[in-house]
């Protein structure tokens, strides 16, 4: 989400300048300029396998045809060939690119997007250098290889270039040996040239610094190290105004420091340093950047204390994202949230909120780590925050109440701790929870409807291993369809809780070790979509009902051992194939 955000500026600006050249385009009676169709209807037949839809490209009005925009005197201003994921394993044939391409007789064009295709590893054509009303030009995840040819220097309109490989790091790659041509494109708003190996190029940042109107750089996995972004301050006035700023997966700065070459670019919202092994601390200079939005910093070994990098970031009124270092991450795990992330972080919370920290923080994940003492109070300060995560930490004491002031909080989690005291009734105020997970604390007490009874949008209940008493009434309706119930070891009663009838989303249950009673009650049978059932370890008597396997068809997991069943194995069980099934006493 982070990666996109700062180039919307610049997307706004060629769609206003696309709607310009458009917005007389429908209702005007011009229709395509001959020679320019024709070059199109010759380009089209030189194609092989570009999944575009070309079945429109028929007749002798190109401005009509899927992917070709015209401005309003006929000339062919915009080709959007852009392919998609299924595009790039049908490889292209090398003559789409040849040297005489056709495309050369679209003076006009502005826009070219030949991206997600596969052109089996051939060297961009120099000839999309003579294209010099270029104004966006995006050649990503195309499979070229070779040298970038220094001809894209002539294209001085060019505002937005992507070169973004798609296997980097495997066969062939794109490289760049001479920057120099970088710096005549002057009017370069966004460059990612992710994947495309750098070498020996050493006046990077200086070209980078030549650049003006730059807001978007993205250098990720470009085979970087301190001879392109040197750990020493250089000239960077321009970079100065830079708002985005990849260089994650460059591992030519392993073992050392965050460059101090990044020190002065205090208009940066988006920074990724993740996956570059960097040690030492993090730098007191990062508290400059006021106007960062998100900051990902994981897989590096910074020796930070919390309370510090808290401090550090405590005029950050802004900040959403800080992710720290994890000890394991995939890419794909936070692109759809804003985060605080902090992995292996040892010590306590500060006692109290250092600026305006974290006051426009979405998501606070500090699971996993060795932090100890009381949850702060002030966590109830952080008003927009949607997904607390304090998992698997050694916090300890009482929840506070404050976290009932958390009116936009979707996801409650802060199991696996040293909890105790009782669950505060304030959170049965958070209307918009949907998970709420207590369990392995040491909190007592009731657990009663009234707690619940405002929560409609819940959808996940997580009590297990606490001293808590359930106290519901037999007649009582929740207001919500849970999908997930974990009651595992708290008191729940001598009977099946009624109220679970009421629930026909159920995809897990678990209530094992709940001191439960009786015969399993036939309206368990309708829960026809769970796949995950517990209920081992508690008294259960009678024969299982003879149905159970055929009314649940998506159960993967049954659990029923440590019971008091007598009878046999019912046949409908036997015909089923299961990942885990447990019937007798272990």
């Amino acid at each position: 989400m982070g990666r996109f955000s700062t180039i919307f500026a610049v997307l706004v600006a060629l769609l206003l300048i696309q709607t310009v050249k458009y917005c007389d385009c429908e209702n005007s009676t011009s229709s395509c300029i001959q020679e320019e169709g024709e070059a199109l209807l010759k380009f089209k037949h030189s194609l092989r396998n570009i999944s575009h839809g070309l079945s429109s490209w028929k007749g002798k009005d190109c401005c009509q045809w899927k992917g070709v925009f015209c401005d309003n005197t006929g000339h062919v201003v915009e080709l959007d060939l852009r392919g998609n994921f299924s595009s790039y394993y049908k490889p292209v044939a090398p003559e789409i690119l040849e040297e005489n391409s056709w495309l050369l007789k679209l003076k006009y064009l502005t826009y070219l997007d030949l991206s997600n295709h596969n052109f089996q590893g051939m060297i961009i054509p120099n000839f999309l250098g003579s294209m010099k009303s270029l104004a966006y030009l995006n050649l990503s995840y195309a499979n070229f290889s070779g040298e970038v040819p220094y001809h894209l220097g002539n294209l001085t309109a060019l505002q937005v270039l992507d070169l973004h490989m798609y296997d980097y790091g495997r066969g062939d790659q794109l490289y760049v040996n001479d920057v120099n041509w970088i710096s005549n494109l002057s009017s370069l708003h966004y460059l990612d040239v992710s994947g495309v190996q750098f070498g020996g190029t050493r006046n990077l940042m200086q070209v980078l610094n030549s650049l003006p109107s730059l807001t978007h750089l993205d250098l990720h996995e470009c085979g970087l190290n301190y001879s392109h972004i040197p750990n020493h301050p250089v000239n960077s006035t321009h970079l100065a105004t830079l708002q985005f700023l990849d260089l994650s997966n460059n591992y030519g700065f392993s073992g050392g420091p965050i460059p101090i070459a990044l020190r002065n670019m205090t208009s940066l919202r988006v920074l990724h340093l993740t996956g570059n092994s960097f040690e030492s601390s993090i730098p007191d200079w990062f508290g400059n950047f006021k106007s960062l939005v998100h900051l990902y910093l994981s897989q590096n070994q910074f020796n930070s204390t919390l309370d510090s990098l808290i401090s550090i970031f405590g005029n950050t009124c802004q900040l959403k994202t800080l992710q720290l270092p994890l000890l394991f991450h995939s890419a794909y795990e936070l692109v759809p949230m804003d985060y605080l992330i902090a992995k292996k972080f040892q010590g306590e919370f500060p006692g109290n909120l250092p600026g305006c920290f974290g006051l426009a923080l979405e998501t606070l994940d500090l699971t996993g780590h060795y932090i100890g003492g009381a949850l702060p109070y002030w966590l109830g300060e952080l008003k927009f925050l949607k997904y607390l995560y304090l998992g698997g930490n050694a916090f300890s004491g009482s929840i506070p109440t404050s976290l009932g002031k958390l009116s936009n909080l979707r996801e409650l989690v802060i199991k696996n701790n040293q909890l105790n005291g009782t669950i505060p009734n304030c959170l049965g105020q958070l209307l918009n929870l949907r998970v709420l997970d207590v369990s392995f604390n040491s909190l007592q007490g009731t657990f009663s409807e009234v707690f619940l009874d405002n929560l409609s949008f819940l959808k996940e209940l997580s009590i297990s291993h606490n001293n808590l008493t359930a106290e519901l009434k037999t007649n009582w309706i929740p207001p919500f369809q849970l999908e997930y119930i974990e009651m595992e070891a708290i008191k729940i009663g001598t009977q099946f809780p009624q109220w679970l009838q009421t629930q026909k989303q159920l995809i897990k249950l678990d209530l094992s070790d709940a001191s439960i009673w009786g015969v399993i009650p036939n309206w368990i049978l309708h829960m026809h979509l769970i796949t995950h059932m517990n209920l081992s370890y508690n008294h259960i008597t009678g024969p299982l009902p003879e149905n159970i396997g055929s009314s649940m068809p998506s159960m993967v997991s049954l659990l029923l051992n440590n019971n008091l069943i007598n009878g046999s194995i019912p046949s409908s069980l036997c015909n089923r194939a299961f990942a885990i099934f447990r019937f007798f006493k272990q």
